[in-house]
């Protein structure tokens, strides 16, 4: 008996040049499980689909183990658009319950932040003026201010902060370095260190707003591996800040690749399943 692992998640870190493997072949360094799929016929079968799991039901050999056991109810919901209908909540985990507060319009999140809830996106206007280290700057006060708010106002014990790029968690970790919040643990790094940890909340950030930055790293930035893997980090909840040019605005390249194009499904359906807080280009509530 072989135990693997979920397909959907990132794989090895290449430090080598390797033969490049015939196309019918996954890819050597994609997950254990990947590369053991095969249908009834013995052919590989591909995950470069917008639902993997319906064709990784074909392997004959197979046992998908179905329940989800840490995030809760909203959560599996929402992973249930990559695993499919069978994906389940194992076992109910209680929500969160937020504080009362005034002034509530001084907060980011403010009288959207509810305990029924567990999606929430920041989707700040695009600006064809802003520079990558003014985006890099106004990404670390939004999460400064997100910090503050939620330690206000949700007992956290954990606080997963998640960057694509080193520069984005070095910016960050800068300005959180004089870290008041003793009783939480909070962690910003990149998705690939994050991999096979978890809190109860997570700050994915994918702050964009030059358009020769989405074009030149198309394939990074829209990752569904790296979009998954940040997301399913999150126990209870998780606060997407992106750009309109990132969700509205893509490259048209992206719809040509199949990889792209089902990382921005995914990166939509979370979205559009997420309370959405409208912020102008200097991260202000509109």
């Amino acid at each position: 008996m072989i135990v693997a692992g979920d397909p959907l998640q990132l794989q090895s870190v290449k430090r080598c040049t390797y033969p490049p493997l015939p196309h019918s072949i996954p890819d050597l360094f994609s997950s254990v499980f990947h590369c053991l799929l095969r249908d009834e016929n013995n052919f590989s079968i591909s995950l470069h689909i917008e639902k993997p799991f319906e064709q990784i039901s074909r392997c004959p050999y197979l046992s998908i183990f179905n329940e989800n056991h840490r995030m809760n109810d909203q959560f599996s919901d929402f992973t249930r658009l990559l695993h499919g209908e069978n994906y389940r909540q194992g076992r109910s985990r209680p929500a969160f319950s937020t504080s009362a507060i005034k002034d509530s319009n001084i907060y980011l999140l403010g009288s959207l932040l509810e305990s029924s809830s567990s999606l929430y996106t920041l989707l700040v206007d695009s600006s064809s003026s802003s520079t990558r280290s003014e985006d890099l700057d106004l990404e670390s006060r939004l999460v400064h201010s997100l910090i503050n708010e939620l330690v206000l106002r949700i007992s956290l014990s954990s606080i997963f902060i998640i960057t694509p790029h080193r520069m984005q968690r070095s910016t960050i970790q800068k300005k959180l370095k004089n870290n008041q919040f003793s009783n939480v643990q909070i962690t910003c790094d990149t998705v690939e260190r994050m991999q096979g940890k978890e809190a109860q909340c997570v700050i994915l950030c994918m702050l964009y707003r030059q358009g020769e930055i989405l074009e030149n790293e198309l394939d990074f930035i829209y990752n569904r591996q790296r979009i998954n893997v940040s997301i399913t980090r999150a126990q209870q909840l998780c606060i997407l800040i992106t750009s309109q040019l990132l969700f509205n605005q893509p490259p048209l390249d992206l719809f040509v690749n199949g990889n792209t194009r089902n990382a921005y499904t995914l990166l939509c359906n979370y979205i559009n399943k997420s309370i959405i807080q409208l912020l102008d280009k200097h991260g202000n509530i509109k």
